[in-house]
């Protein structure tokens, strides 16, 4: 009889075991997904770009981790409206990878000045791509940005190192 119930016992705590294994697993997976749609969410975050123009262009020279160093753009091309954005975006497919870059150096100038920036997990970072015609935007990584690569970086109002938004144009796009 005692034998019996020290099976019984057993058999009782092994099944709770099983339960509550069972329940953390569900609980587990249940957690998994979530951030799938968290990360489906961050998918939208590219029609989230400020209304503004960026508080800072650069090219990457330099990347570890989240912190990247730049050096500093300068626009010495007039800012365009939309219709004329589009318009350079279709002379420029029609031009040879040299042609372009010519271009593309004569609308901006790189200074030697250098600003060190951390950025953030978490903040949207896009590409765009000009296909077929029509602009379209992709979200990507910090690991995706390269060296060369140029960055438009928008920063919190009234802050000039909280990096909100990140957009980046790749080299020989």
């Amino acid at each position: 009889m005692k034998l019996f119930k020290k099976s019984l016992v057993y058999i009782i705590m092994l099944s709770l075991m099983f339960l509550v294994v069972g329940c953390s697993s569900k609980s587990e997976t249940g957690s998994a997904s979530a951030p799938s749609t968290s990360q489906e969410d961050a998918g939208d975050t590219a029609g989230s770009r400020p209304d503004r123009a960026p508080d800072l262009e650069g090219k990457v020279k330099q990347i570890r981790g989240n912190e990247i160093t730049v050096l500093k753009v300068i626009r010495t091309g007039p800012e365009l409206t939309e219709a004329e954005k589009a318009k350079r975006r279709q002379q420029m497919q029609a031009l040879s990878p040299e042609e372009r870059a010519k271009l593309q150096a004569e609308m901006f100038k790189v200074t030697d000045e250098t600003i060190d920036l951390t950025i953030p997990v978490g903040v949207p970072i896009v590409s765009n791509q000009n296909v077929g015609g029509k602009l379209e935007t992709e979200n990507i990584s910090l690991a995706d940005v390269r060296q060369g690569n140029l960055l438009k970086l928008w920063f919190a109002q009234g802050s000039s190192d909280e990096i909100i938004y990140v957009q980046v144009t790749k080299s020989g796009q």
